[in-house]
């Protein structure tokens, strides 16, 4: 069990850490080139709070 636990806690810090990254990218995305990425940056930052979110359900429970 605590193996699990370990587990689970490496898996939620990765995908924050993921969900960090893509916050601070759509942070700085500027220009014509920029927001035209901004979309495409929200949908995988949003897929992965999604799958943070999972995580932390299945952590929790």
């Amino acid at each position: 069990m605590d193996e699990l636990v370990k587990e689970l806690i490496k898996n939620a810090a990765v995908e924050f850490t993921v969900y960090y990254y893509f916050t601070n990218l759509r942070a700085h995305c500027t220009g014509m080139e920029g927001e035209g990425l901004k979309g495409i940056i929200e949908d995988i930052r949003l897929e992965d709070l999604s799958q943070l979110n999972h995580v932390s359900k299945e952590f929790t429970n």
